[in-house]
């Protein structure tokens, strides 16, 4: 171990990260990863061996030096795109604002549809944070960087990402068509309007356009003289289908209140208390450390 030369030397207050999976004889489907974080009391040379993928276990030794098995070390100036790095997959991609407004419509690099196997008007799962998601058209744009895919505002707040955020997509061949949906305006965006809301709002928006819909969403319709939001309460088949010509669209009923809206939008989620975010891992390295160490000894 003496004569191996060290990866680099991590001076004192190093924070580094590691992704912990279970020892042997543990079912990896039943224990998911996870992430923690440690720093260096004293200033160590580090020595990896192995893939940079799974942190195993951890010695310490004389002289004093890390020996990371199958184990990876970021430098501080590494921690903010660490996890990214780590977890980097073709269909993860970063979040940007969308040059044509559409509810229904996501845009990529022609490139990136031949990588992932998608064709123009294919119709595309999308997963934000929140365990949220909804389904798309998805259409190519040469504009468009490799890494990115654009989105309108619409999208974004129904996926609970915002621009730069990261987002996964995957085909979805199996979407139905709709045999009815149920749909409800938001109701600051209907005080003093009169009128059928399906003639002016919904038939326009819908008829040939052949739409995906996923329930729990929020779509914002323009039309005479002012737009209107509603909110997918249901639809048939669940969770999601495109709306047809065939469709039945039911849009009768008390329209939603926005605080009811406003309260789901702040749902504490995974993202908020989890995971392995540069700046939680920043503010709780003693904690992970002293958690890291309690895996060990576990293990």
């Amino acid at each position: 171990m003496g004569s191996r030369e060290p990866l680099f030397v991590a001076r004192p207050s190093t924070l580094f990260v590691a992704k912990l999976r279970p020892a042997c004889g543990i079912s990896r489907a039943r224990l998911p990863s996870v992430y923690c974080s440690m720093t260096c009391e004293k200033a160590v040379a580090i020595l990896l061996c192995g893939h940079a993928a799974d942190l195993l276990r951890i010695e310490t030794i004389q002289p004093p030096a890390a020996i990371l098995t199958c184990g990876a070390m970021y430098r501080p100036e590494d921690l903010a795109t660490a996890i990214l790095k780590t977890k980097q997959k073709p269909n993860r991609l970063l979040v940007e604002d969308a040059i044509n407004d559409d509810n229904s419509v996501v845009s990529l690099s022609q490139g990136k549809m031949d990588e992932l196997m998608l064709f123009r008007g294919d119709t595309v799962l999308l997963k934000g944070k929140k365990r949220r998601e909804t389904v798309c058209i998805v259409l190519s744009d040469d504009t468009c960087p490799s890494e990115k895919i654009r989105m309108n505002r619409c999208i974004r707040n129904n996926l609970r990402v915002r621009l730069g955020d990261v987002v996964s997509i995957q085909a979805c061949p199996d979407v139905k068509y709709g045999k009815r949906i149920h749909v409800l305006p938001i109701d600051d965006t209907v005080e003093g309007l009169s009128g059928s809301l399906f003639e002016v709002y919904l038939k326009p928006y819908f008829l040939e356009a052949y739409r995906p819909i996923h329930k729990g969403d929020l779509f914002l319709v323009r039309g005479g003289m002012r737009a209107v939001e509603f909110k997918v309460v249901e639809t048939d088949p669940s969770p999601y289908c495109i709306v047809a010509p065939d469709t039945v669209i039911h849009c009768d009923g008390e329209p939603i209140k926005r605080e009811e809206e406003e309260e789901s939008l702040n749902e504490v989620g995974y993202d908020d208390i989890g995971g392995c975010r540069p700046e939680i891992m920043s503010k709780l390295a003693g904690e992970s450390e002293s958690n890291l160490r309690k895996a060990f000894e576990e293990a």
